[in-house]
């Protein structure tokens, strides 16, 4: 977030909305709860239908098919797209480097 000269953090990092089903997520932000990240089609409709919209104007494209996406009128908000680039940054980071490798993951007796 400082890297992205975000300055509004919550002194607890775990506080905020989590929801277990994308399905709640995409209504938590037509409810002007914020931005979310979900597969793509989870929210194609929304998107057609102009309730969503893409959080940043640059439509990434990773191995993971997620979007980020939020209220209309947030679109512009400077947090928002601070969050945005960070998280595509991030994104890209990780696809450089690839999926961690299976054997690392696995004990060995």
């Amino acid at each position: 977030f400082a890297q992205a000269d975000i300055t509004r953090t919550p002194g607890n990092t775990v506080a905020g909305h989590r929801f277990d089903l994308f399905s709640m997520l995409v209504e938590s932000v037509r409810g002007d709860l914020g931005v979310g990240l979900v597969p793509h089609y989870f929210v194609e409709r929304e998107l057609r239908s102009g309730e969503l919209v893409l959080a940043h104007p640059k439509v990434g494209r990773s191995n993971r098919g997620y979007s980020v996406f939020t209220a209309p009128h947030k679109a512009q908000d400077p947090v928002v797209y601070a969050f945005v680039r960070w998280l595509g940054e991030a994104a890209a980071a990780a696809d450089a480097i690839g999926p961690p490798s299976r054997a690392s993951s696995i004990e060995t007796a």
